[in-house]
Parts: C-alpha cells; sequence; structure tokens
C-alpha cells in the first residue's frame, strides 16, 4: 500500500479480492466483457424504479416500466428510449480505456453523437437526447464534445441506495441478479479506488499482480497506469514534438504500451508489456507482402539499433520469437505497478537516445 492508500486496509483490499475472485461472474469469465455489463446495466434501468433518474439526476422521474434498453444498435453499445424518443445514449468502457490509442475512442464518441443529434431533429424529438460515457476510472475526455462522465462507482452507489427498496417489488430472480451485479461492482470500485488514489507511486500490495489476474483484470489497471506515463508531460512532450507515437492498449490479458518513432520504412521503439520493456521493430509495409528480405532487413535494423543502444557494452543480445514483430528485451521484472516516477525517468532517457538512432 501507498501512503495515500493508507485508509484502505491491506485486510479490506485482500477481502475484496478474494470475494471477486469467488464471485459467479469470474467464474463464467464475462467480467471483462464490456456487453456483460452493459446488459446488466441497461436492465437495471429497466427495472428498478428511479434508478435510471437517479443515476443522471434529471428531476423529470421516468417510470422504468416505460424505457427500453436497445443494444448494439448500429455501433452504439446503449440506446434507452422513452416511447419513440431517445433519452440517453451511453458507451460503456471497461476492458478498453477512452484514452486507448489503439481505438479510436474519442473519434467514435464524436461520431455517435452527430448521427444521433441528426436523427432528433429528423424526428423532432421534445428534448435533444444525454450522452453518457461509462469509466471505471474518472475521464474528462469526450465532455468538449457534449458527452458526460459517469463511472462505475456512480452505478454502484445509485444501486446501493436504490436496489433494497424494491426486494419485494420486483421478481426475485431479477433481483438476485442484479444483487449479485452490485457486489461484485462494490468490490471493483474498491480496488479501483485504491489503484487511483497512487497516482504514480507503487502500490505496495502483496500479490497484486497475481490478485489482477485470478479476477481477469490485470491488463484494466495495467493500461490505466500506462495511460498516466503517456499523459505525464514528460513523455507527451514527444508526442508534442511529434518525435514519438505514443499508444496504449488492452491485449491478451496485459497492458500495453508502445512508445514508437518512424525512420527508413520502419517503425521502431519500446514497447512495455508484461513486465518486460523491449526494444522492436517492424516494417512498415502490409504483412501480407512480407517476406523472407523484409524480415533480413527488418532483423539487421534491430541489431543496429541494439548495438547503438548498448554502445560499447559488449552485451550479448537475442532477437525475440520471430514475426511481423520483432524485439529485443532490454529490461524485465518492469511492472505497471512499481514507482511510475522512476520508470518515467528512465523511460524518456531511452527515448531521448533512441531520436539520435541514425539507422544505416
Amino acid at each position: 500500500m501507498t501512503k495515500q492508500n493508507s485508509s484502505l486496509s491491506e485486510i479490506d483490499l485482500n477481502k475484496s479480492f478474494q470475494t471477486l475472485i469467488e464471485h459467479p461472474f469470474t467464474a463464467i469469465q464475462l467480467v471483462d466483457k464490456e456487453k456483460f455489463h452493459t446488459g446488466l446495466f441497461g436492465f437495471a434501468c429497466k427495472i428498478i424504479p428511479n434508478f435510471f433518474s437517479k443515476l443522471i439526476e434529471s428531476e423529470e422521474g421516468f417510470q422504468s416500466a416505460e424505457l427500453t434498453p436497445i443494444y448494439e444498435k448500429e455501433s452504439i453499445d446503449l440506446i434507452i428510449k422513452n416511447e419513440s424518443e431517445i433519452i440517453a445514449v451511453f458507451e460503456m468502457k471497461l476492458k478498453t480505456t477512452v484514452h486507448n490509442s489503439g481505438k479510436t475512442d474519442i473519434s467514435q464518441c464524436s461520431s455517435i453523437k452527430k448521427k444521433i443529434d441528426l436523427l432528433s431533429k429528423k424526428q423532432k424529438f421534445s428534448k435533444p437526447p444525454l450522452f453518457y460515457l461509462v469509466t471505471l476510472f474518472e475521464t474528462k475526455e469526450c465532455k468538449e464534445d457534449g458527452w458526460k462522465n459517469i463511472t462505475y462507482k456512480k452505478i454502484a452507489e445509485t444501486l446501493n441506495e436504490n436496489l433494497p427498496l424494491v426486494e419485494k417489488k420486483i421478481d426475485k430472480r431479477h433481483y438476485a441478479l442484479i444483487s449479485l451485479w452490485l457486489e461484485y461492482l462494490n468490490e471493483l470500485v474498491m480496488i479501483s479506488h485504491c489503484v487511483s488514489n497512487a497516482g504514480l507511486e507503487a502500490i505496495d500490495f502483496k500479490n497484486l499482480e497475481t490478485s489482477l489476474d485470478k479476477i481477469k483484470l490485470k491488463g484494466i489497471f495495467e493500461d490505466y497506469r500506462a495511460n498516466l506515463i503517456i499523459n505525464h508531460s514528460s513523455i507527451s512532450q514527444f508526442k508534442a514534438k511529434e518525435d514519438f507515437n505514443l499508444k496504449t492498449a488492452n491485449t491478451h490479458g496485459n497492458g500495453l504500451l508502445d512508445l514508437v518513432l518512424t525512420k527508413n520504412d520502419f517503425d521502431f521503439g519500446l514497447q512495455w508489456q508484461g513486465n518486460v520493456l523491449k526494444l522492436f521493430a517492424v516494417p512498415k509495409i502490409e504483412k501480407s507482402k512480407k517476406g523472407s528480405t523484409i524480415r533480413k532487413k527488418r532483423d539487421t535494423f534491430l541489431s543496429d539499433l541494439a548495438e547503438f543502444y548498448y554502445k560499447n557494452q559488449n552485451v550479448k543480445f537475442k532477437f525475440n520469437r520471430d514475426g511481423h514483430f520483432r524485439s529485443i528485451t532490454i529490461k524485465d521484472n518492469w511492472s505497471f505497478f512499481s514507482d511510475l516516477e522512476i520508470k518515467i525517468k528512465e523511460l524518456v532517457e531511452i527515448m531521448n537516445f533512441l531520436k539520435k538512432f541514425d539507422p544505416k
């Protein structure tokens, strides 16, 4: 635990992890599926009186029975309709983050809003629809484009207030299902609070990565920490100067950070994933057009890059697995949950060094 996390005991965090490890939703392997949470959220809006109105802080008092959730229509996660009008649009983000540069999340939000606004004018809705971005961690992204942010914490708080009031009023199966989801959200919020409160500090919780892996969410939290790095002024300056392209993602259950330069028809730079920092090179040519010649050129490029990086250190390096992408490990035991201030200083030093690389 960090100094900032001292209010949250290790016992509490252990309890949260144990609850999620043993939770039925973890067992059926649906916890990192955004569609799963979208479905439960829409269902809660439909069956729990006042939940939707309280969540969006509306004074209109929408009747849950009159609400219709519509899922995955025209690439929109969730639309809530009241009779023939769209009241609200929700984009649900869990496995991916808004900052994730592997996806065009922000432009996607803009596209959705334009599409719904056009429909609103065409069908002459009585009121313009509302737009909500649902995230695990608070974000200011998309606000300039007319979206409001709702966190899973707020969903949990609103459910905690309203679900007990309807225990005897709704189908007991429905109550049991939403209760299970609420139990899950409460513990997830506890863990996310610990991670977000840490800022860039190390999170000194025993078996943190193992526990996150057991609940199938390690990549989500690593991705969050990776975004803290690329938004840090020391790193973001490289993007502002157009020296590097900065990318984050959550792939195969692991967070990913790419710091990419381009020279001589190759993308190259640093990739951080799975507690390993690598130098990499990948041809800009399409995968379908790759062949032995381009692979040899790539390997020569990467070898020159590694020799430049190690520079008279007499270090023996070896290539990792062959493919369109190829890499050389330069640091291991690099956890996203370690002290990121220290890691950022090291990354800046390496990035400044790589800018000087002049391939043959």
